[in-house]
């Protein structure tokens, strides 16, 4: 059973990016505006729903997706403290959470240790917000 839940793929790397979808949709629906095929008519051809293209008709470029601000529960608001102290060769989570709570976390752990997983297997430090 062990390998099982080593093979299985994270929830992450599961999702993929709506990113180039989103943009591939709203770059139809722009085409099919701009040579003048109407609302109703991109909606039917589109699938879209009837709310998206009349807001996406009004828009010159998809907007930038809403992010929302990095809470103290999640260990993303500590990456520069903890990319630091990673590069200094600090890697034991228990001793990582101890500072991170000094600096206010309020996270557990296990939620800490998860976040670090990629760190760990040497994939670096990048935007691992999720």
């Amino acid at each position: 059973m062990l390998g099982e839940a080593a093979t299985k793929p994270t929830e992450a790397a599961s999702k993929p990016d709506p990113r180039p979808t989103l943009q591939t949709q709203f770059t139809q629906v722009r085409t099919l505006y701009g040579i003048g095929r109407t609302v109703a008519d991109i909606v039917q051809v589109t699938g879209l729903s009837r709310k998206r293209v009349d807001k996406w008709v009004r828009l010159e470029r998809l907007p930038e997706r809403n992010r929302a601000a990095l809470k103290p529960t999640h260990p993303a608001h500590y990456h520069a403290f903890l990319a630091q102290r990673w590069a200094e060769g600090i890697t034991k989570i228990d001793l990582l959470h101890d500072e991170i709570r000094n600096l206010g976390y309020t996270g557990c752990r296990s939620r800490l240790a998860e976040y670090l997983s990629p760190w760990r297997r040497g994939d670096g430090f990048g935007d691992l917000v999720h």
